[in-house]
């Protein structure tokens, strides 16, 4: 029974550790850090959003993403560079809300969806600052 317990905690801290999905009643959210950069990632329904914004106060930052339709998009690649072009954060998110945690600071942000970019500059400090970005899709 005790080695069981060893193994369950150390897969619970395994995924803990790579940002691997939590799970909990069909809600996942995905929790991770890169770079140094904690995020949380996640939306797909309604009981992913309503956990991710219970997670909120532990962030500054909120992405979104959607087609002009206002459907929310997936699979969406985040890069973030400093004011010194460094970058801090270069990662595919597969939820269409993103929650980070940067410095204070400004920063420049570009999402990339199927191959089409767009990038909006953002200042972060307190509270949490929200940046939408939104592509043209055709079905």
């Amino acid at each position: 029974m005790k080695s069981v317990l060893t193994v369950l905690l150390a897969f619970v801290l395994f995924a803990f550790w790579t940002g691997a999905t939590v799970c909990s009643a069909d809600i996942t959210v995905q929790e991770g850090e890169n770079e140094k950069v904690p995020f949380a990632t996640g939306g797909v329904g309604k009981a992913e959003r309503d956990q991710l914004q219970q997670m909120a106060h532990q962030y500054n930052l909120k992405m979104g993403f959607a087609a002009m339709s206002g459907s929310y998009l997936t699979g969406v690649r985040v890069t973030i560079r400093d004011s010194r072009d460094q970058i801090v954060l270069n990662q595919d998110f597969p939820g269409p809300l993103v929650y980070t945690k940067l410095p204070q600071g400004t920063y420049q942000i570009t999402a990339s969806h199927h191959g089409l970019e767009k990038t909006q500059q953002v200042s972060v400090g307190e509270g949490l600052k929200t940046v939408l970005f939104h592509w043209r899709v055709l079905k």
